[in-house]
């Protein structure tokens, strides 16, 4: 996620790879210059095997500019400095996005790792030609 609140971007050029490569972004322009957003049908899916394969796992989606999660998402302390925006219910995933992230309030990275479904995979499984 980038922050257009920090001026550092004016100091800089050149470009960065965000959200997994999934973000090309211009760093004097201070905006996204290519996006490779992963499809609504496919973040659906991986949200439902998330929940799914870790009961009480809170989804959430990162874009260039914002981070938005279900009631069950909980920032961490590198989102301090970010408002949370709340997905709708009716319509939790209704937007393509780079990046879909998830936050346990008990397991570890490790152990989500760890699961049976190798939960971390998910979304590379379903959008491979990302």
């Amino acid at each position: 996620m980038f922050d257009r609140d920090r001026p550092a971007h004016h100091l800089l050029w050149g470009r960065a790879i965000g959200s997994n490569g999934a973000l090309v972004y211009d760093l004097h322009a201070g905006r996204v210059v290519q996006e490779h957003p992963i499809p609504v049908p496919a973040l659906t899916e991986a949200a439902r095997r998330l929940r799914a394969a870790a009961p009480g796992i809170g989804p959430a989606v990162e874009y260039a500019h914002e981070l938005a999660g279900d009631e069950l998402y909980e920032a961490g302390d590198w989102d301090a400095d970010i408002t949370v925006q709340r997905l709708d219910a009716a319509e939790p995933l209704g937007r393509a996005a780079p990046k879909l992230i998830g936050r346990h309030p008990s397991l570890s990275a490790d152990e989500l790792l760890a699961l049976e479904d190798g939960v971390a995979r998910t979304v590379e499984r379903l959008f491979p030609e990302r």
